[in-house]
């Protein structure tokens, strides 16, 4: 077992990056390498918080239905979400709650943008969405 995951993967990506890539018979070799070097970072980052950055999308996802009311047709399916829980915390677990929460999101923002007297949902739907984005975004060293 490798305690220390994230460290792990990074050291990878720097041995890629600087004694492999470097030494690369050809141009693709070295672009290739470098890729895979890049994807490391990014493999290591999502180690590291990948299970809170769901748990945090999923917890601001639930505020923002139970703050909400959505339309009589989601209005059950929204209710069984906000009452789950993943069954456990690996990564696996948390994306499928995550995914079944965005599934219901997609359907209600279709059916909020159609009606002008829901702006103030609508604001809150996109506001979600930037925070989503933001949790997401990484930044891998070149």
């Amino acid at each position: 077992m490798i305690p220390q995951t994230r460290q792990a993967l990074l050291d990878l990506a720097l041995k890629l990056a600087i004694d492999v890539g470097p030494h690369a018979s050809n141009e693709f070799a070295a672009t290739n390498t470098a890729l895979i070097a890049m994807l490391l970072q990014l493999f290591a980052e999502e180690c590291e918080r990948g299970v809170e950055t769901r748990h945090q999308d999923i917890q601001e996802l639930k505020g923002l239905l139970r703050h909400s009311t959505p339309p009589p047709q989601l209005a059950p399916r929204v209710e069984v979400f906000l009452q789950k829980d993943a069954p456990s915390l690996t990564l696996t677990d948390q994306n499928a709650l995550l995914d079944e929460g965005l599934t219901l999101l997609i359907e209600f923002h279709r059916l909020v943008e159609q009606d002008p007297s829901r702006s103030e949902e609508n604001a809150a739907i996109w506001e979600y969405l930037h925070n989503f984005a933001s949790r997401h975004s990484y930044a891998v060293a070149m």
